[in-house]
């Protein structure tokens, strides 16, 4: 399901540990791209590699022979973590001086986000659903889809952890907003308050979120 990936994250993701004499994950990503079962693409900011959606489909048939669903899970859990981690860094700077690149590098990694959301909810990481869905909230106001915003915030409401919920209704109620949908959007924020009081304890993206609401 992986669309695109750059070093950084072949490096995160591939664990080459059960072989002593493994190459560097750099010298297996080269090898594959010398053998063409990845494609290259200089992109603004980085070199980033895919495959022809021929292998893709192949690689998909033949994963369960390769993989048990532990390895499997193990490695989605990685690659999950890694991403939700990458997404938030950036997503720290859209309101910065680096936004421009910011929304750039989290709109290419839209597709990727959007598979770590489903996969992590139909396998139990709750948390991490929400993680790279709000992680991508604003660039998808920004760069779309933005048709997107509010399903996707919603698909995570009904399992996200207490204080989760709080931040999720926030960015819910301003997707809401954005649409439009104005009595929605103040019931959300209304129902975000009520229960960031009733937690007595939100996380600080909460708190600001909270905050940036009720001044609108």
């Amino acid at each position: 399901c992986l669309v695109g990936f750059n070093l950084e994250t072949a490096e995160a993701i591939l664990d080459l540990s059960p072989f002593p004499d493994a190459p560097a994950a750099i010298d297996v990503v080269q090898s594959l791209r010398d053998k063409s079962l990845l494609t290259e693409q200089e992109a603004v900011y980085e070199v980033r590699f895919d495959m022809y959606e021929s292998i893709r489909d192949f690689g998909t048939h033949c994963r369960t022979r390769l993989f048990d669903a532990q390895a499997e899970s193990a490695l989605w859990r990685r690659f999950a973590t890694h991403l939700v981690e990458y997404a938030e860094e950036w997503n720290d700077c859209v309101r910065t001086i680096d936004g421009v690149a910011a929304l750039n590098r989290l709109s290419q990694q839209r597709e990727n986000l959007f598979a770590v959301q489903e996969w992590a909810l139909a396998s139990g990481f709750p948390d991490l659903a929400s993680r790279a869905i709000l992680a991508l909230a604003s660039t998808m106001a920004a760069r779309g889809p933005a048709e997107q915003r509010v399903p996707r915030l919603r698909q995570c409401m009904g399992s996200a952890p207490p204080a989760w919920q709080v931040v999720l209704l926030i960015a819910l109620s301003d997707a809401c907003r954005a649409d439009g949908q104005w009595d929605e959007a103040m019931q959300l924020a209304d129902e975000a308050v009520n229960r960031a009081g009733l937690l007595g304890d939100v996380s600080e993206p909460g708190q600001e979120l909270c905050g940036q609401d009720r001044m609108h």
